[in-house]
């Protein structure tokens, strides 16, 4: 018997973003494994993802869905990140 999972694995990426303009709402959609939880990151240039938005956000199957209201509307572009936990 094998316990655990075949093959490799994938990291999480980041397959959708929407933004609601009239919320302010950020939507992200990433692929994701059962029993895990994940950490969101963003960043305004791609080089310091310290901004830390969730870090226990609980896998919702294949994909997982996360929405949060955006924290700094006056940018004009802000990048994401997602980990998954150990």
């Amino acid at each position: 018997e094998y316990f655990g999972e075949v093959g490799e694995i994938a990291p999480p990426e980041i397959s959708s973003i929407e933004f609601d303009k009239a919320t302010n709402r950020v939507t992200l959609t990433w692929n994701s494994r059962d029993n895990k939880t994940y950490s969101l990151f963003a960043s305004p240039d791609l080089t310091d993802f310290s901004s830390d938005i969730d870090d226990s956000i609980p896998s919702q199957g294949d994909f997982t869905t996360y929405s949060f209201v955006a924290f700094d509307p006056v940018l004009d572009k802000r990048f994401f990140r997602v980990s998954e936990n150990e």
